[in-house]
């Protein structure tokens, strides 16, 4: 799935149970994303499970780790199979 509207995006955070625990203790580990807006747009930044910090933002690349990272794969249902 890609988003399509505009201005959107989607973080997909995934653990097997016997890693994970709970649905519920999952959940409390997932953590809440910071938003802010400002006159150049809406910036969201999120730190995964796996500790790396995402930030997305209308006005820049999207960043993982600090390092700018490709957000629109050629053929995203290409299998290296």
């Amino acid at each position: 799935l890609l988003p399509r509207g505009r201005g959107e995006a989607w973080v997909c955070q995934v653990a097997d149970a016997p890693t994970a625990g709970s649905f519920d203790a999952f959940c409390a580990r997932l953590g809440t994303p910071t938003c802010e807006a400002s006159e150049w747009g809406v910036r969201v930044t999120h730190r995964t499970l796996g500790g790396h910090d995402l930030d997305l933002s209308w006005s820049g690349p999207f960043l993982v780790d600090g390092r700018a990272v490709a957000d629109d794969p050629p053929e995203p249902w290409a299998s290296p199979a």
